[in-house]
């Protein structure tokens, strides 16, 4: 009813003389009347409520930005609580809003009703649980700061623990144990086998130091001088014309031996054309017996061997070439003596027609 006094007189006062609602004349005393029953006090009242109320909307415009929880601001770590700390908040501002709600109405009430005396009714408070949100989210915001900046060594032992996860699990996975424990027998098993190889090596090492002897004795210079003289002596008779092998001494240029050709026991000068076919001859059969040409079956290509010589050494080299080049060789295998020919192919030239006939007869 004073609400609708109170409109009514807004439409009125200074402003019309009738009642708009029934057309009868106001009265002159009404609007004095009015003043004392809305006096200043009741005015101010008034006020008071209106901002109370306006307060009140501020504040529950307030409610959905008293707390932004957004979980992409933090580490997903905290997605859990910071879920929960969400609901709590849904759960406390709906309360808050429902208590703003029912002051709202107690106040709207006493508003339009501005004489009668109103008893409060105060609702449960929820700032307590409000504030305990707050600072469970305000804990869980240092912790996340406290995160960033252990981040990077954080990032470290994980990559550590990590890493040796992997190697733990490779390590059983080849059953590392088993493996070392067979790579040290290995290990001894090679080291005895070492020193076996190193038992045959210096037998072998042995062997071949004698085998370089042998055939350092059979490549000696001095043999092939005896074998041509031994040519010399006995299929052609020259007793006193022999090839000598004298050792190079170690200040000369030179290595190894050069022969000279002796006539009893002296030094030989001025020898005949047919002396000097005669000795290169023989030194060229001698070398068919050194170590590199036998028993490799060369090819063999003599060229006129009796050129200067009379017919007595014609026979003579006739009878040299079958015996040690026509003649098969004879050796040992198995116990068992065997023949092989000791050419590939044998080649002779010759412009004289009896050495001729007897090379066909070879």
């Amino acid at each position: 009813m004073a609400t609708w006094v109170r409109a009514g007189r807004g439409h009125h006062q200074e402003k019309r003389d009738t009642c708009a609602f029934c057309g009868s004349d106001l009265p002159d005393d009404l609007w004095e009347k009015l003043d004392k029953h809305f006096n200043q006090e009741s005015e101010e009242l008034r006020q008071a409520l209106e901002t109370l109320l306006g307060s009140i909307e501020h504040e529950r415009s307030r409610v959905p930005n008293l707390l932004k929880i957004k979980n992409s601001d933090f580490y997903s770590n905290f997605s859990a609580d910071l879920d929960s700390l969400a609901e709590q908040l849904s759960t406390q501002s709906t309360s808050y809003c429902t208590s703003l709600n029912f002051i709202k109405k107690q106040i709207e009430k006493r508003k339009n009703d501005i004489f009668t005396p109103l008893e409060f009714d105060a609702p449960e408070s929820v700032e307590d649980a409000l504030n305990a949100v707050r600072d469970s989210y305000e804990q869980l915001r240092n912790e996340s700061n406290q995160l960033t900046a252990s981040l990077s060594a954080d990032q470290s032992k994980a990559r550590a623990a990590l890493r040796l996860h992997e190697v733990y699990t490779f390590i059983n996975d080849i059953k590392y144990g088993d493996e070392c424990t067979a790579i040290e027998g290995l290990n001894v098993a090679m080291g005895k086998a070492e020193d076996a190889k190193n038992t045959a090596k210096e037998k072998v090492d042995v062997k071949r130091e004698k085998i370089a002897e042998l055939k350092a004795q059979l490549k000696d210079e001095s043999k092939g001088a005896d074998r041509v003289n031994d040519y010399l002596n006995n299929f052609f008779g020259h007793q006193s014309l022999s090839l000598k092998a004298i050792e190079e001494t170690p200040g000369d240029a030179s290595s190894g031996y050069r022969f000279e050709v002796t006539r009893n026991d002296k030094k030989a000068f001025h020898l005949s054309e047919g002396e000097c076919s005669l000795i290169a001859f023989c030194y060229f059969m001698a070398k068919l017996e050194d170590i590199e040409t036998k028993g490799n079956q060369p090819i063999i290509w003599i060229d006129d061997p009796i050129s200067s010589l009379d017919a007595n050494h014609i026979f003579f080299v006739y009878s040299l070439i079958n015996a040690e080049i026509v003649t098969p060789e004879k050796y040992e295998d198995g116990g068992e003596i065997k023949e092989r020919d000791r050419f590939k192919q044998l080649f002779i030239s010759t412009h004289n027609l009896d050495f001729l006939k007897g090379g066909c007869r070879l």
